[in-house]
Order: C-alpha cells, then sequence, then structure tokens
C-alpha cells in the first residue's frame, strides 16, 4: 500500500525528470536556430534594431515548437533559457 507521503515524492521526482528533459531540449532548440549567422552570410553586423526583431522571432518560434512536442504552455523559466542558448550560439 503507498502512503500519500510516497506518492508525492514519486510525483516530485517525476516533475524533477520531466523539468529536466524540457530544460535540456530547450535549450537544444534553442541551438539549432540559423541566428545571426543570415547577418554574418552578408559580412555585417546587424543593426540592434534588427538583431532584436529577429532574436523575438527566433524565440516565437523555438517556443511553438516545444509546445507543439509538449502539447502544453512552456513554464516561464523557458523563455530565459531560449535567450540563454541563442546568445550562447551566436557568440561562438
Amino acid at each position: 500500500m503507498t502512503t500519500t507521503l510516497e506518492k508525492r515524492i514519486a510525483l516530485l521526482e517525476a516533475r524533477q525528470l520531466f523539468d529536466r528533459a524540457l530544460f535540456n531540449r530547450v535549450f537544444e532548440v534553442a541551438n539549432e536556430g540559423p541566428g545571426n549567422r543570415f547577418w554574418e552570410g552578408l559580412g555585417v553586423h546587424p543593426p540592434a534594431a534588427a538583431a532584436a526583431a529577429w532574436h523575438a522571432k527566433e524565440r516565437e518560434e523555438v517556443v511553438a515548437t516545444l509546445e507543439q512536442e509538449t502539447g502544453a504552455p512552456l513554464p516561464r523559466w523557458a523563455g530565459h533559457l531560449i535567450d540563454l542558448g541563442v546568445a550562447l550560439r551566436d557568440s561562438r
């Protein structure tokens, strides 16, 4: 017989595994996109407004992809992780 405490612990462990998997997938998808490579191909640095618009569009695409994969809205922390993944990718 499973106690209430054991059920809660099992739910928390499952949630941690899901969050860890989602965290990894968010970072992976954010790191895949073309980002500022478009501008690099032209041999120019994008104006700040253009770069911000490009990243906003890219973020929307990443969110849409992940929400489709998970079938649920992303947690709030996912947006920050997407921005971090894009920034790290573009810093290479």
